[in-house]
């Protein structure tokens, strides 16, 4: 049999304790990442960012609830709007709504000359970059009473792309938006995101049952090493 001098188990614990800590911090990550197979690692937040993903809010016109691909924005409509009396356009970076024949009845609003009354105006960038074949709305409820609009705004997904024989990626997707337009103070009477958590590895790994403070070392060398010594 081999013998093992010092300095080999020096080594062997220093290589040990990285290959745990590892594994650890791969489970960790695998696990808060949903089950979505266009998940890249490189789209995660750098570390020292905190993520928050999951928040709700309620506008004067509005209200919204985010999650990490998705926003999804809620509007009323007067009793007998029907999809026909609704006008959307998106683009990568707005949002426009309108309702056909349904007037304001503010006397200064510009469009009451149009017959339409603006829902989500257009001019106004939102806070992310929007994916715009994946956003879409409908329309839902009782024709006699309030009808509810939902729109789903799917956050942009910026894909790898190839630069001197290297994936790279454009730059990191938004995900965390925050509400659906910036400088949104004065409009919004509640929001309310989830506190980003900090990941304890010490306590993580004793869920998963792994003891990093005592490794037992004689196991480590019969399954790793005892075949390659002679």
């Amino acid at each position: 049999m081999a013998r093992m001098y010092p300095s080999h188990l020096t080594f062997l614990l220093a290589a040990l304790l990285s290959a745990s800590w590892s594994w650890i911090n791969t489970l960790a990550f695998s696990s808060s990442l949903p089950n979505n197979p266009f998940i890249r690692p490189s789209v995660v937040e750098p570390s020292g960012t905190s993520s928050l993903y999951a928040g709700v809010g309620v506008a004067d016109t509005y209200s919204w609830n985010e999650e990490q691909f998705e926003l999804e924005v809620k509007l009323t409509v007067p009793a007998g709007t029907s999809a026909k009396d609704i006008k959307f356009k998106c683009s990568s970076e707005s949002i426009d709504l309108r309702l056909v024949n349904g007037a304001s009845n503010d006397d200064n609003d510009v469009n009451n000359s149009k017959g339409e009354r603006v829902l989500l105006d257009g001019s106004r960038r939102t806070r992310g970059k929007i994916c715009a074949d994946g956003t879409f709305w409908s329309i839902e409820g009782n024709p006699d009473k309030e009808r509810e609009i939902t729109i789903t705004i799917e956050k942009l997904f910026l894909p790898a792309s190839s630069g001197g024989g290297t994936e790279t990626f454009d730059a990191v997707t938004d995900f965390d938006w925050g509400g659906l337009y910036p400088n949104d103070e004065e409009e919004v009477s509640h929001r309310k995101y989830d506190e980003a958590e900090e990941l304890n590895v010490r306590e993580y790994a004793a869920k998963l049952g792994v003891d990093i403070d005592n490794i037992d070392m004689s196991k480590v060398n019969k399954t790793m090493f005892g075949a390659g010594l002679g």
